[in-house]
């Protein structure tokens, strides 16, 4: 728990539906680095690959899910990956609470001591976003996915433990 209103939660086999009707929303899908619909069967065998390296969690707000981070290489003193998507249709802000509750559970319960976000180049919303929150652009992976018809680029932002403390 990390207060009354927000808190995080490992995801279970019965989040499983929800996490799939979100990740397959069109406005989750769109920004994403595989932009096709998940199958059931797609969704059930990467779930099998989750374990305590790479948990998925799930941020609610008041009980209520608003959010889903999955997190790899999640160990004390690594650097760790992130994604996340939000409910669709979260009121704005939603995607602050979300990350504020990932990323205080990463450095401050795990330890971790660094968080890496990958951002489509054309996904500007997530690129303010990361920047809002503290990361800074470290790289670009040219030609890293083909989440349509053609290749795209990549942005590699990263939040250290020292910037996450000097926004405290």
């Amino acid at each position: 728990m990390l207060t009354d209103e927000f808190t995080i939660q490992i995801a279970t086999s019965n989040d499983l539906d929800m996490i799939l009707e979100w990740r397959n929303h069109p406005k989750t899908r769109i920004v994403m680095f595989n932009s096709k619909i998940i199958t059931q069967q797609e969704h059930a065998q990467w779930f099998a690959n989750i374990d305590e390296l790479n948990p998925v969690i799930i941020v609610a707000n008041k009980d209520e899910p608003i959010g889903v981070v999955h997190f790899k290489n999640f160990k004390k003193d690594s650097t760790t990956h992130w994604g996340f998507y939000k409910k669709p249709y979260s009121p704005k802000g939603t995607g602050s609470h979300i990350a504020n509750a990932a990323l205080h559970y990463a450095f401050n319960s795990v330890e971790v001591s660094k968080v890496v976000g990958e951002v489509l180049t054309t996904n500007l919303v997530s690129i303010h976003f990361h920047k809002k929150i503290g990361f800074r652009l470290e790289g670009i992976m040219h030609k890293s996915t083909s989440n349509t018809d053609f290749m795209l680029d990549a942005y590699v932002f990263g939040l250290s433990t020292n910037d996450w403390n000097a926004i405290l």
